[in-house]
């Protein structure tokens, strides 16, 4: 997810595009939202677990309610209630 300025999104996003790292670049959703849903988000690397992972997006997947979703690691819930999990 990219937010801020229209127009520093829309640079970066031609530059991750032009990125030979990247096989295939997708846009979701373009245009301004009603608020950033992302505003106190820090960027950061962190090692997860690949079980948690795929239990997030198994969850995710079947649209089944965060509070079912038995992950401990705060950041990865924090992610699935960021991106509209239920």
């Amino acid at each position: 997810a990219l937010e801020g300025p229209e127009a520093d999104v829309r640079a970066l996003y031609q530059r991750i595009q032009r990125d030979t790292r990247h096989e295939q670049v997708v846009t979701v959703s373009a245009g301004p939202g009603p608020q950033r849903r992302f505003a106190d988000w820090r960027m950061g690397f962190g090692h997860l677990a690949a079980p948690a992972v795929d239990q997030v997006l198994d969850t995710v997947q079947a649209e089944l309610p965060v509070e079912d979703l038995r992950v401990e690691d705060p950041h990865l819930r924090a992610l699935v209630e960021a991106f509209g999990g239920h």
